[in-house]
């Protein structure tokens, strides 16, 4: 009995010294601890400090065995930031522009590019076919061969059509050119001749204007029409001088275009060469694809032949049967 009463007294006093350890320490919430109950009386605390303001509450996880925060690790005494009051975020910086696109280069023949592009592509697909043929003997080698052969003749004639094609380009071009260099020969003569000829224009304006000023000179002119003669002389030499200078203008000019006009010529007569050995080069490819392809056909025609059974050999001796079968044999 006395143990049993002991014990009692032992847990009583636990339990009255957790409520005083409780009344002392602030509650998590921010707010009054809750009351703590031993039996049927609750023990109330008065004396927790009042919570703290709203706007200073906050959530400071720590790093709980997991790795993450828990309601137990919260410390609600730190202070928020005012993130009405804050300043905002700086806007984004802007994307760089995109890099400027290289202007595709412009040819004179599209659909030749794309019938050869097409042509190209279809004798690749024929000749993986090809390849994957082998050395043996294939019911449908004959087809593979023929179809790699067939789509790459008519793609060396693609390339043969453009080259053609090409040729006639160039060949106007230089044309044009030399006719371009002929008349710009003949505009920089006509030009010179002018120039001469203004230049001469304006050296017997100036002789007359001189001549003018050393008879009346500005203090003897009196009268209206001397006057007037003199400033006729005057007009007359700044306007054959404004077409000297629009003459000698329009002269170099001619220079420069005659020169980008000798140019264009050259180049027109370089790619012409140029094109004309690339055509030459796929007559010649023609004949070399032929005859390589034809070659692949013979070497599967002789695999194909070698696996032929050989014929079967008699095993009868014709001697005897010419005997035996003879009308006079016994």
């Amino acid at each position: 009995m006395s143990n049993k009463y002991s014990i009692a007294v032992v847990v009583t006093g636990v339990a009255v010294a957790a409520g005083m350890w409780a009344q002392n320490k602030p509650s998590p919430f921010g707010e009054a601890p809750a009351a703590v109950t031993t039996g049927s009386s609750p023990v109330n605390s008065d004396s927790a400090p009042p919570p703290p303001p709203a706007e200073t509450r906050a959530l400071s996880y720590s790093n709980g065995p997991s790795g993450y925060g828990s309601n137990n690790d919260r410390n609600y005494n730190a202070p928020v930031p005012d993130y009405q009051s804050a300043p905002p975020p700086p806007p984004p910086a802007a994307a760089p522009p995109p890099p400027p696109i290289a202007a595709a280069s412009r040819d004179p023949f599209p659909e030749d590019v794309v019938a050869i592009n097409q042509a190209d592509l279809a004798w690749r697909s024929a000749q993986n076919r090809l390849e994957e043929l082998g050395a043996g003997c294939n019911p449908s080698g004959t087809q593979i061969i023929d179809q790699a052969r067939d789509t790459k003749l008519k793609s060396v004639a693609n390339y043969a059509k453009y080259y053609q094609d090409s040729v006639g380009y160039w060949t106007k071009s230089r044309d044009s050119s030399g006719e371009a260099e002929l008349s710009s020969r003949t505009d920089s003569a006509e030009l010179q001749a002018h120039v001469n000829q203004l230049q001469l224009e304006l050296q017997s304006v100036n002789r007359r204007k001189a001549d003018l000023d050393r008879t009346f000179g500005e203090n003897h002119v009196d009268n209206n029409e001397e006057k007037a003669a003199l400033q006729d002389l005057t007009r007359i030499q700044n306007n054959k001088q404004e077409q000297l200078e629009k003459a000698r203008a329009a002269l170099e000019q001619n220079k420069a275009g005659h020169a980008w006009v000798m140019k264009r010529k050259e180049y027109a007569r370089v790619r012409l060469a140029e094109i004309n050995d690339l055509l030459q080069s796929t007559r010649t490819e023609l004949y070399l694809y032929q005859q390589l392809y034809n070659a692949i056909l013979y070497r599967h025609s002789l695999s194909c032949d070698r696996e032929i059974a050989r014929p079967l050999e008699t095993t009868s001796d014709w001697r005897q049967d010419l005997k035996r079968l003879s009308p006079g044999a016994e």
